[in-house]
């Protein structure tokens, strides 16, 4: 379960970097990859935050 996981949020990230890459190649304007980027971390950390509450995450632990 673990290395599964593991596989897809490596394939997630380098799905987004490939697209940040690819924008800035194309010409966009740094504000608008600054906005996508920014949805971006914003959507990961909804979708955490939506797991742990499933149950399908554990939260962090602080030492």
């Amino acid at each position: 379960d673990l290395l599964l996981a593991w596989w897809v949020g490596q394939s997630l990230e380098l799905g987004a970097a490939g697209s940040v890459l690819g924008a800035g190649l194309a010409g966009f304007s740094r504000r608008k990859i600054y906005l996508r980027v920014a949805g971006l971390v914003v959507l990961c950390l909804v979708a955490t935050i939506g797991l742990q509450i499933a149950g399908w995450a554990p939260a962090a632990r602080m030492l």
